[in-house]
């Protein structure tokens, strides 16, 4: 599995999200679960924190599902690979 990079650090978001919390709306989307936020965000204490901020007056939810990107990447590879295996076989 690929390695995970923030889109900011941690202090960055916690900043970001003290600052919005409890005057403005603020969305975050992710395909991981909080428990496994510790992977992205390192610092436990931090990282809980957030979250205390994130769900608190929180309203989430959670879709459970095919990811239609990842689908669609598959579905890209597969035709890549056919047509790499369609021009080496008319190569040969």
């Amino acid at each position: 599995m690929p390695e995970v990079q923030p889109v900011c650090t941690l202090a960055t978001a916690v900043f970001r999200i003290n600052r919005r919390h409890e005057s403005r709306s603020t969305l975050i989307t992710t395909n991981r679960s909080f428990s496994e936020w510790s992977e992205v965000f390192p610092n436990a204490a931090c990282t809980v924190a957030l979250i205390d901020r994130l769900v608190h007056h929180a309203e989430i939810v959670a879709i459970k599902g095919e990811s239609y990107r990842r689908k669609e990447a598959q579905e890209r590879t597969e035709q890549r690979a056919r047509k790499r295996r369609s021009t080496v076989g008319a190569a040969a």
